[in-house]
């Protein structure tokens, strides 16, 4: 929301945002920000319709690529149900925005494993690819699985695997020319392709809550795995797409450690593999009333841990810190209601009701200047991010501002320390 707003007020992100969110994300953002504003049910209501349209999506490609061996609609609501595990899940995050481009590739390497050979194929597959990094960044790994899953599930030759690398190149060059031409390519560099590497996790939720908030589907991923390979009544090519989405499963598991705050709204990269696999369980399950119960068992299980995680039960709040992820009232909201704002610290729960000043956003990039302000060159560039944009309040959660103001006195004139850690614009110049 931050960063809808900001773009929507004339910033660029990256050059005028210190943020390392992927470009195409922070552009749905803003139009979000134009047509609604700060509104977390549009967030929610789009992302839920989102959530549909990947469900009507994914369960047509393994319909038109005759993954099971009947028609039907039950991956489709299996992917519904597995979505709504977790209140994380529907809302609008870059992963879940990315995830439409990765089940699009997906399709792709199905439709090459059923012999479909043309070029466009192949770079597609790379475009779907690359449009799925530039929402979020930990989507590059699904680069690594289709070209893996091409070598070794298909018989594709060396230059259309290249068409594959090309088509995900080509988009990522269309971004790095954009932004160089707004004189904001090293900005793009630092912030979106160095810092998934560079910078030290903080997640919200750790490997613990993660693994709590996803038991259920652990738990009946494992028995669709014994169920779908005790049976050997699949043809050649659907055994190969069963390898395909386990491979993509395993490897989707490396993009956690390219996120830099995780949380469960991560976990939604898996969950076409995990949908997939869970559909052959119902599927094999031959007694038509074993399968209903088995299968009202499973929706009981996700809807009652969702029912009872959002009553935030005493028992559920000791073994997932689902308080992490919630936007808290701060001791600062009084003093920066419908103002802008500069925070130096991690606490982003302060800009609920205000707006962003100067680049800072993400306090681990903005460090790359605040850490080095005894270099003339980045006292110079912090002094022209607040001429150019000067916040009417500062919260200064790091302690940094009394070193600053000291180095740049007609910045510090404007402002009066009305408390601790608290500065508030009272000249202007």
């Amino acid at each position: 929301m931050i960063v809808g707003e900001a773009m929507s007020s004339g910033k660029m992100l990256y050059r005028d945002i210190w943020e390392n969110m992927g470009p195409f994300s922070a552009i749905v953002y803003q139009i979000v920000h134009w047509l609604f504003g700060k509104s977390q049910l549009a967030y929610q209501l789009i992302a839920i319709l989102l959530v549909f349209i990947q469900a009507l999506i994914f369960n047509r490609l393994l319909l038109i690529n005759k993954a099971f061996n009947e028609n039907t609609y039950i991956p489709a609501l299996i992917y519904a149900i597995c979505m709504s595990l977790n209140f994380e899940f529907l809302t609008l995050s870059p992963a879940l925005m990315s995830l439409t481009f990765v089940i699009l590739s997906i399709n792709n390497i199905f439709k090459r494993i059923d012999n479909f050979t043309r070029d466009e194929l192949f770079l597609n597959t790379g475009l779907y690819l690359g449009i799925a990094t530039l929402f979020y960044f930990p989507s590059i790994v699904f680069l690594i699985s289709t070209i893996l899953s091409l070598v070794l599930f298909t018989s594709a030759i060396p230059r259309r695997v290249l068409l594959t690398v090309f088509g995900f190149a080509q988009m990522l060059s269309f971004a790095i020319i954009y932004y160089y031409w707004f004189d904001a390519g090293r900005e793009l560099y630092f912030q979106f392709f160095w810092a998934p590497f560079g910078l030290d996790p903080n997640p919200y939720l750790g490997v613990k809550s993660l693994l709590l908030i996803s038991i259920i589907l652990i738990i009946f991923f494992i028995v669709s795995l014994f169920k779908l390979y005790s049976r050997t009544y699949y043809v050649n090519y659907q055994v190969k797409f069963q390898s395909v989405m386990l491979f993509t499963l395993l490897i989707g598991m490396l993009s956690f450690f390219l996120v830099e705050k995780g949380s469960s709204m991560q976990l939604v990269v898996l969950i076409p593999a995990v949908a997939f696999f869970l559909s052959h369980l119902f599927l094999l399950i031959e007694k038509r009333m074993k399968a209903e119960i088995v299968f009202t068992l499973f929706l009981i299980l996700v809807f009652g841990y969702q029912h009872l995680a959002d009553r935030e039960l005493k028992w559920i709040g000791q073994l997932v810190d689902y308080e992490a992820l919630f936007v808290k009232e701060t001791a600062y909201d009084a003093s920066t209601d419908e103002r802008s704002l500069l925070v130096l610290g991690d606490d982003q729960a302060v800009y609920k009701n205000s707006s962003l000043a100067t680049p800072y956003l993400n306090w681990k990039l903005a460090k790359m200047h605040f850490d080095k302000i005894d270099y003339y060159d980045v006292l110079v560039e912090v002094f022209e991010n607040f001429e150019d944009d000067p916040p009417e309040v500062i919260i200064d959660l790091e302690e940094r501002i009394p070193e600053l103001f000291e180095k740049l006195p007609t910045i510090a004139d404007q402002y009066a320390n009305i408390r601790e850690g608290v500065y508030l614009r009272t000249n202007t110049p």
